[in-house]
């Protein structure tokens, strides 16, 4: 769509004609002035274009007028009264010409085109313009713009070549990105179509499955100073529970869509089961990779601690019944009177 701007001399802002093609004529350009602005009959003046940038006067009808062009309107006095040459710039058709243009709408301020009869939408035309304010002008130009859009956007869908065809129809598949090859599966195209597919770095169609050798030989090397009996034993503070298995946190990590940590162990394992085949977080459901899993240093520390704080205390208690044991045994041997009799 192109444009040309015009206003009155005594005008602040320009207005502008909207139409197809390079160039409109001068005769196209006044009827839509003598329209829009509702000038009358036309026929007690003379109506005058020129070029705001040089000032050089239109006369021609057949002459044509760039797109973007600037415009000063004027009305002039005509050279016989009552026969002011405006009126014929009020019928539909001008004369012939050979200019490359087609008069489509006249709008303010730059805005969309104005349809110009009824539509079905409800939709003002330019006639039921009228009487409005700036406002509602342009949320009505608006309105009738993007019913269009939507319209030419659903003529553009049913006409799709490519429509219903399987082969195009391909649904968008993720990558694998951060996940170890050791839990990766290929499968066929039929298998593909199960759901739950990824694609590799090659191009590969694969499936995440659980692999619980390869599984106990990652977490083996991840170790501990505490044995599997402390970790049992201990009392759990609702501050270092797992959320997942309701146990202490051990290699506690954390998860960057919601910061909720979890045992390293207990959300890979929910990431990664054939259930979960989207990978969402147990929290707030979004999607994400083992690889974005943050370890949680304060959290280790803090369980550590707790779990050095419970083996002290229990060695102190072992400590304590032990002495108090030799103590008893030694105070039933001093009160025995067999013993004090061998050894008078």
């Amino acid at each position: 769509m192109s444009v040309i701007y015009y206003k009155f001399k005594s005008a602040k802002d320009y207005d502008t004609v909207t139409f197809d093609g390079i160039s409109l004529s001068v005769f196209d350009l006044k009827h839509e002035i003598m329209i829009s602005k509702k000038l009358g009959k036309g026929t007690d003046f003379d109506l005058s274009v020129y070029n705001a940038q040089t000032g050089e006067e239109y006369t021609d009808d057949l002459a044509t007028i760039p797109r973007n062009t600037s415009i000063i309107v004027r009305r002039v006095p005509p050279e016989r009264p009552g026969k002011g040459n405006a009126q014929k710039y009020l019928s539909a058709s001008g004369p012939s010409t050979h200019i490359i243009g087609r008069r489509v709408a006249n709008t303010s301020k730059a805005g969309p085109p104005v349809a110009n009869k009824s539509n079905q939408s409800g939709v003002k035309t330019e006639e039921t313009l009228e009487g409005l304010t700036e406002e509602e002008r342009i949320n009505a130009m608006f309105q009738k713009s993007g019913e269009h859009w939507k319209q030419l956007q659903d003529e553009m869908a049913n006409d799709c070549p490519t429509l219903g065809d399987k082969e195009f129809d391909r649904p968008k598949l993720k990558r694998t990105t951060g996940i170890p090859k050791c839990f990766l599966k290929a499968v066929d195209t039929k298998q593909a179509s199960e759901g739950g597919v990824m694609v590799t770095q090659n191009g590969e169609l694969v499936v995440v499955q659980p692999n619980e050798q390869e599984w106990k030989k990652m977490t083996s090397k991840v170790g501990t100073v505490f044995g599997e009996d402390i970790y049992n034993s201990v009392p759990v503070p609702d501050d270092l529970r797992c959320p997942l298995c309701e146990k202490l946190f051990k290699d506690a990590v954390s998860i960057p869509c919601c910061g909720e940590s979890y045992c390293d162990e207990c959300i890979r394992n929910h990431l990664l089961k054939e259930t979960n085949s989207k990978m969402e977080c147990p929290n707030c459901h979004q999607e994400q990779s083992p690889d974005n899993l943050v370890p949680n240093k304060s959290l280790r520390q803090a369980v550590e601690q707790h779990l050095l704080e419970f083996t002290n205390k229990k060695s102190d208690d072992k400590g304590n019944n032990s002495n108090k044991t030799e103590a008893n045994s030694s105070s039933n041997t001093n009160n025995n009177p067999s013993n004090n009799k061998s050894s008078n």
